[in-house]
């Protein structure tokens, strides 16, 4: 079974983060909506409609199959 802690590390071994890019106040941008991870989760993971969840609809990653 796939933790929450291994699922993130596996998200960020994807998808690790662009240190040289930093913004204007030093943050890393970002590339990944963190509704659509929840949406992922809601929907593949608990089968629970993200739309209601999430009070709109959000796009499921396709990294991450459950």
């Amino acid at each position: 079974m796939l933790t929450v802690k291994r699922w993130l590390m596996l998200l960020l071994a994807l998808m690790p983060p662009a240190l040289t890019r930093l913004d204007g106040n030093g943050n890393l941008p970002f590339a990944v909506d963190f509704r659509d991870l929840y949406a992922t989760a809601l929907d593949r993971w608990w089968g629970i409609n993200s739309s209601v969840a999430l009070n709109g609809k959000f796009t499921p990653v396709d990294v991450l199959k459950a």
